[in-house]
């Protein structure tokens, strides 16, 4: 098992990036937290409106980063992904996939520096 965020996800459906593709072949199971869906549906958007996308595409890449994962609620109050998040000097929303890495003691796939940075301290950063 493996969590997956949005910006690895984009760059795999998106950019076809060779080396995510490969982690997520070797794990049975990759998760994300339900934030999942707004992120790599706004990073499309920004494709779109970029020029890099054509409208007829969007749909099925929407389905294809749909299918990568299973989508799960934090376990873990609000308050805790906030602490998390303050304490990491991160979002809310990059702290809620390295919650969701803590929470099922399994490393995190990202390719933001700073959520991979404290991934990474806290040993649950996928290097890829």
């Amino acid at each position: 098992m493996i969590v997956l965020d949005a910006n690895a996800a984009i760059r795999f459906v998106i950019d076809a990036e060779e080396n995510i593709g490969m982690a997520l072949a070797s794990h049975e199971e990759v998760i994300a937290p339900a934030i999942y869906y707004a992120e790599t549906s706004n990073a499309v958007l920004y494709y779109l409106k970029a020029g890099l996308l054509d409208i007829q595409k969007i749909k099925p890449l929407l389905l294809d980063l749909s299918h990568l994962v299973t989508i799960l609620e934090p376990v873990q109050p609000h308050v805790e992904i906030i602490s998390l998040a303050k304490s990491n000097n991160l979002s809310y929303y990059d702290a809620e996939y390295l919650m969701m890495a803590i929470q099922y003691n399994v490393k995190l796939l990202t390719l933001d520096k700073k959520l991979f940075k404290a991934a990474e301290s806290l040993g649950f950063a996928y290097q890829i």
